[in-house]
């Protein structure tokens, strides 16, 4: 049982080892040796070719080898035709991966079935080697061939000999009698041809494979095989031409096999088998199935059942002919009378789907005990399910599909009236409430703001159910997702805004998803949710100490969508109002200078940071239209507490998250503002080139680029730029913070400031759309930052490697009018194709050392 260190394995060795390790009466620990001692011999690569040839096969150069390999397959095959099985798939395989691979062997596939198919002993060996043949041509992505070299072996290999093997199939099949092995490999082989595409699915009109197939589902040994035969034929009965006969011998059988999902419905992994011959049925039936409802019902009806399976992978399965049956339905009855007709036939079928999947939705009795794992998996699959809900809404429409999870949640009330919901039933487990309100929430994207029956009862509902923390968090967020049909409807707003407004004081998940759907409330319905902003301001101002950041940020945006609502003239106090106590915090904040500990600075920098955050929304969020030549009340703002900013970035000038968070105050004024930003634009960009000269970090030049964008043009003069000359002011900075990058490149080095290379050049690549005149008259400018791109090629990171290029193709483009963008006059173009001719040496060798 040994072998010797670099002498040749030989497969006896291989079998020797093998049937020692199965062997009953070894002792633990030579079968823990022999265990090794195979581990070891598949991590090798030498002496068994048959082993390797999926990667090896290149080694044999010369015909004879490949010819001896060959042969010497075949000859093991045929040695080992008793077993072991292992030993027979690895020799199919490599036969496989050979035929495959060597281009001079263009019968192997007859070959084979001439040496060994009247043999009864190679039976099993040949059906092994004809169901893995087109596995190994589809999936193998080892075999070191080109698509076109594969596509072409496949048409030799199997589409030539397809007609033959299928006669060898339906001869074995009908000789077989009780021999499972044979059965099961004939099956197999079925299988994978079909899957391959090259039997033609009319050779089996008339044959007895279907009935074989279907009968084998009562056989436990071969049901799963059987399966995925009855799967693939059903797939190619709709290849051209269709054989309907074809068609209707696959669907008569499928109907008796409907017993059988209720027979095994609890035999989780026989339901998805046969989950997967329905689905496959309904998919590529689905536009019979609709064209004849009755003709086909058997298919939907078991569709129905399996998604009724209490196994969600099992339900998985049926989403996609959902999805499909609902836009063939809807294809249908676009025509006329005879479509509603369509649509209405399967309404029925929808509103069953529908109140599985709300079923399906509710959290299982247990789930405090779920793992963190199973209930991430389960919050997946109820997304997933939400897409076929809203496939119910597209036939059934918003009435009929929102009034199924109403009908629910009314049915746990009573002592209704018509002005009165009732008392709930408390009896009633607070997933089964849950559920229902989940499903209204999934369904609202396919809910127009037209509807007016059963959304009004929802939101007067609302109010009654039990406080339970996920009941409150369900109805909050139903809120958030029908605030574009609030808008149209303001008679809901108050009570909205109060339920909404209590899941402030709820659990965590509670409290963002009462941030969350107050910011979608204030979004849409800005305009009704103005006579409330009073009332809203002392909530906010006290409630927003409590939140987390995430919660904090939404609940901004959501008053800033508010104020943003206000007329114009109102805009300036409100602004004011809920902007200073930020500032006077900031304020507070930044007379402290530095605090003593470190761990105190890291408190006070994220204070500041999160409160800087929350005015940069409202900065974000408050755009109202105002004439160019009038004060705008926002910049008013930001002028007023202008020097507080300054003061913080002075104080805390190396505190990265403070001014990552500055910046996006600047970029935001900046998009909101544009011209207006004019008279405070000197001194934004005066703090933006010292912090980055004093910090080397990239997002100084994001707030450079953003300038250059907005700013940015040849006159000086324009309109955009606020007729104040901020052209030649944009760039100025950008000349003063091409000296800073320069220098932070050369002190630490090409491959160490990743970020700052690639914002450089895209902010010169900016520069050069918008003020190309200026660019270009500008001394040193082109050149300096043409060496400076020269030297960024040396990069291994792809983003700023790309940037360079993409600027080097910039300034290259200039030089040619052809394809520039915006031609200039010569006498400007002149002097940069001057320096690029001189450089080209330096570019090309640059471009040709990257390619190598």
């Amino acid at each position: 049982m040994t072998a010797t260190p670099g002498a040749p394995v030989t497969v006896d060795q291989v079998l020797q080892i093998h049937t020692h390790l199965l062997a009953g009466g070894a002792d633990q620990k030579s079968r823990r040796e022999a265990d090794h001692w195979l581990r070891d011999f598949q991590k090798t690569v030498a002496n068994d070719k048959f082993i390797q040839i999926e990667y090896d096969l290149y080694q044999l150069a010369d015909l004879q080898s490949r010819v001896s390999l060959r042969d010497n397959l075949i000859s093991l095959l045929h040695k080992y035709r008793a077993g072991p099985k292992s030993m027979i798939i690895q020799l199919a395989l490599s036969t496989a991966d050979l035929a495959i691979q060597m281009e001079e062997w263009n019968t192997p596939v007859e070959q084979l079935v001439q040496a060994f198919g009247k043999d009864p002993e190679m039976v099993a060996c040949l059906l092994e080697f004809l169901s893995l043949l087109p596995e190994e041509i589809m999936y193998n992505r080892k075999i070191k061939l080109e698509r076109e070299q594969l596509l072409a072996r496949a048409t030799i290999l199997l589409t030539k000999p397809a007609d033959e093997i299928c006669a060898l199939l339906l001869h074995y099949l009908q000789v077989a009698g009780t021999s499972q092995d044979i059965l099961e490999g004939v099956f197999r082989t079925f299988r994978s041809w079909l899957k391959s595409r090259d039997m033609r699915i009319e050779s089996l009109t008339g044959t007895p494979v279907v009935e074989y197939a279907f009968s084998a589902l009562n056989d436990p040994n071969l049901f799963e095989v059987a399966a995925d035969v009855i799967t693939a034929m059903i797939g190619r009965s709709v290849s051209k031409p269709i054989d309907q006969n074809l068609i209707q011998g696959l669907y008569t059988r499928i109907a008796p096999i409907l017993k059988m999902l209720d027979e095994d419905k609890d035999d989780f992994e026989k339901m998805k088998a046969l989950t997967l011959i329905f689905a496959e049925a309904g998919e590529v039936w689905v536009n019979f199935i609709v064209e004849d409802p009755m003709a086909f019902s058997v298919v939907v009806e078991g569709l129905l059942k399996c998604a009724g399976c209490e196994d969600l992978d099992v339900v998985r399965e049926t989403f996609q002919f959902w999805f499909l049956l609902a836009d063939e339905v809807l294809v249908a009855s676009e025509n006329g009378g005879a479509g509603a007709a369509k649509r209405a036939a399967f309404a029925d079928v929808f509103r069953r789907v529908l109140d599985i999947m709300i079923k399906h939705e509710e959290y299982p009795e247990d789930c405090d005990t779920m793992s963190a794992e199973a209930r991430d998996e389960f919050r997946d699959f109820r997304h997933t399910m939400g897409d076929v809900l809203k496939d119910c809404v597209r036939v059934l429409g918003p009435a009929d599909a929102l009034s199924r999870p109403v009908n629910l949640l009314s049915s746990y009330f009573t002592s209704q009236t018509s002005t009165s919901v009732g008392s709930l039933n408390t009896s009633i487990s607070w997933q089964k409430i849950e559920a229902p309100l989940f499903s209204l929430r999934t369904m609202a994207r396919e809910v127009g703001r037209e509807e007016n029956d059963v959304m009004l009862k929802v939101m007067a509902m609302l109010p009654h159910l039990p406080q339970h923390p996920k009941i409150k968090y369900a109805a909050i967020m139903v809120i958030g997702r029908y605030a574009e049909w609030t808008n149209a409807h303001p008679e809901t707003v108050e009570y909205q805004l109060q339920y909404v407004s209590t899941g402030f004081a709820g659990d965590e998940e509670t409290k963002g998803a009462a941030a969350l759907s107050l910011k979608y409330l204030c979004q849409y319905c800005g305009q009704h949710m103005v006579k409330y902003l009073e009332q809203l301001h002392p909530f906010y101002l006290e409630t927003v100490k409590s939140l987390e950041k995430e919660e904090r940020r939404e609940f901004t945006e959501a008053i800033a969508h508010v104020v943003n609502s206000l007329e114009t003239e109102k805009i300036l106090a409100a602004m004011q109002t809920f902007v200073l106590p930020v500032a006077q915090r900031l304020h507070e904040i930044a007379n402290l200078g530095k605090v003593g500990s470190e761990e105190e600075e890291v408190r006070v920098v994220r204070e500041a940071t999160d409160l800087v955050d929350q005015f940069s929304l409202f900065i974000r969020v408050i755009r109202p239209t105002i004439d160019p030549q009038s004060p705008h009340p926002c910049v008013i703002v930001l002028q007023g507490i202008w020097p507080v900013l300054d003061g913080l970035l002075t104080t805390y000038s190396t505190a990265r998250r403070l001014y990552q968070a500055m910046c996006r105050v600047f970029v935001f004024s900046m998009e909101s503002y544009r011209h207006h930003l004019g008279p405070l634009l000197g001194l934004i960009m005066t703090k933006v080139v010292e912090m980055f000269h004093l910090s080397g970090e990239a997002c100084w030049l994001w707030v450079a680029k953003k300038c250059v964008n907005v700013f940015g043009d040849d006159d000086g003069g324009g309109v955009e730029a606020g007729g104040n000359g901020n052209g030649k002011v944009v760039l100025e900075v950008v000349g003063q913070m091409t000296g800073t990058t320069f220098g932070i490149i050369n002190s630490k080095g090409v491959g160490e400031v990743p970020d700052v290379i690639e914002d450089f050049f895209s902010l010169l690549i900016s520069l050069t759309d918008s003020s190309p005149t200026l660019f270009l008259t500008t001394p040193n400018l082109a050149s300096s930052t043409f060496q400076c791109a020269l030297a960024c090629l040396e990069t291994n990171q792809r983003e700023p490697l790309i940037q360079s290029l993409v600027y080097l193709d910039t300034l290259i483009t200039f030089t040619d009018p052809a394809t520039s963008p915006t031609p200039l006059p010569a006498p400007l173009t002149e002097p940069l194709t001057a320096m690029i001719v001189q450089e080209m040496d330096k570019l090309v060798g640059a471009l040709v050392k990257g390619l190598c």
